[in-house]
């Protein structure tokens, strides 16, 4: 994140709250609000509602690093996340609903803001994949870990989305 930050230039404030900085940026009229949220999907989470609750923010955009799941992808090639799915949600022993699937969605996938996604990719040059993302506190390292994940559809993971579009979601603010 250090040449995000750097990208940035000098912000315009800086906030301390709840143990989390957070940098306040002018760019064209806009405020952007830019924050570190630490690894794993509890503290994304708390982040997002952070800054909906204090910044009244229009759309949070999430950077970071994730594991490639699909040999297409190398390091440092970029991509969004389309969909996510919660790998580690599991109430089947007594709902019988799939794995990765919250009561009131309809598949196993929650799904980033589709006009957020048309907005970044019309100002691109060159578009970017869109992927499924397989999100869970959990490192993924094993050679059976990522097959399953790859049963899932997911192309890459990582440990911080899942609680993103989860508050993105309850908090009707667009998420990318």
């Amino acid at each position: 994140t250090t040449p995000l930050y750097q990208k940035m230039g000098k912000a315009t404030g800086e906030i301390k709250v709840a143990g989390v900085t957070v940098f306040k940026y002018d760019i064209d009229g806009n405020d952007i609000f830019l924050v570190r949220s630490g690894v794993g999907e509890i503290r994304a989470a708390m982040t997002f509602q952070l800054l909906v609750d204090k910044f009244d923010v229009d759309a949070v955009l999430n950077f970071g690093f994730v594991g490639s799941l699909d040999n297409r992808f190398d390091v440092g090639d970029l991509v969004l996340a389309e969909k996510v799915v919660h790998y580690q949600f599991d109430t089947s022993a007594i709902d019988n609903v799939p794995a990765g699937q919250y009561d009131g969605n309809d598949s196993i996938y929650f799904t980033a803001d589709k006009a957020l996604i048309e907005k970044v990719q019309g100002a691109l040059q060159n578009k970017l994949p869109e992927v499924i993302v397989a999100s869970g506190d959990k490192f993924i390292a094993s050679r059976e870990d990522k097959e399953y994940l790859r049963t899932l559809g997911a192309q890459i993971c990582e440990m911080e989305c899942a609680g993103l579009i989860i508050a993105s979601k309850r908090n009707n603010t667009p998420l990318l």
